[in-house]
């Protein structure tokens, strides 16, 4: 019994411990914000429950896509990723709002090789784009092609213990449709459908599968090719290393499993198949359109 109470007490002051060193890392990462950082946060206080009680959709990229009639959301408040403007019927209707987090699109070789950016703009003009600021400002900021894009930033690298608040330090997200996600969630947005969410690459191993065909970041330049396009994961990333990202992910969406049931926010998982368990299904046919 005394073990056993020993056990308890010390798990318990290990937990403790574990809570006060992220509250303390997620304190330094607010203070170390530079004034210039902050007033670029402040403007997303209009983003904070813009859209409370509206439904939201959060599509990723996956080629479950191909088999889903999604037109009906161009009604809707909508969140998109990455290349989303190849979307088939881009030129009808626009997303409200398109996220990146991708490392490759902050590189000068995105910017200067590929169309990416200047597709974005001229199909998604009205979209509201919203980056990383360390990885993404100094980049988009200056960028010709966005200069009548309406674009917000946020900072990466908080404490998943505590709450999603867009104007501070939040969680580092391991990919762009948990990012898509905390925005919906941070708008106040409820229900949130996700749609697209296949996450099957570790079944596809090499494959980069999306709804489109061909490279998600496209160039005419072969050496841009060869370094940010051709190159097959398989290659470069060991299956465990692929594993431990994904469990990452999957911690990502718990935390924001989490948030959403403290504020009452309901999310359900609509895609067309699909390895993601971790919010309740809700098929997409039953929808009201």
């Amino acid at each position: 019994m005394r073990i056993l109470l020993l056990k308890k007490i010390l798990d318990s002051i290990v937990f403790i411990t574990e809570k006060i060193r992220d509250l303390r890392t997620h304190l330094i990462l607010n203070n170390s914000l530079s004034k210039r950082d902050l007033k670029i946060l402040s403007k997303n206080k209009k983003l904070h429950n813009i859209h409370k009680g509206k439904r939201g959709f959060v599509i990723a990229n996956g080629p479950s896509l191909k088999k889903m009639d999604i037109d009906f959301i161009k009604n809707e408040i909508s969140f998109t990723v990455n290349s989303f403007f190849r979307y088939k019927n881009i030129h009808l209707w626009q997303p409200t709002y398109s996220l990146v987090l991708d490392p490759n699109l902050f590189v000068k070789a995105t910017i200067s090789d590929s169309s990416f950016y200047k597709d974005f703009a001229s199909l998604m003009p009205k979209t509201k784009l919203i980056a990383p600021i360390f990885r993404g400002y100094s980049v988009l900021n200056k960028n010709k092609d966005l200069e009548n894009i309406d674009i917000y930033y946020t900072s990466h690298g908080g404490s998943r213990d505590l709450d999603l608040d867009f104007c501070k330090v939040i969680p580092s997200f391991q990919g762009v449709a948990a990012y898509a996600l905390a925005t919906a969630i941070n708008a106040g947005c409820n229900p949130i459908y996700l749609v697209g969410f296949d996450h099957d690459y570790l079944v596809q191993r090499g494959k980069d599968t999306h709804f489109f065909e061909g490279p998600s970041i496209q160039s005419t330049n072969k050496k841009f090719n060869e370094k940010f396009v051709d190159v097959k994961l398989s290659d470069i990333i060991p299956y465990d290393v692929e594993l431990m990202a994904n469990y990452k992910l999957w911690q990502d969406y718990r935390y924001l499993l989490k948030i959403s049931k403290k504020r009452g926010i309901k999310i359900y998982n609509s895609t067309a198949g699909g390895f993601l368990d971790v919010f309740e299904r809700f098929n997409f046919n039953n929808i009201d359109k």
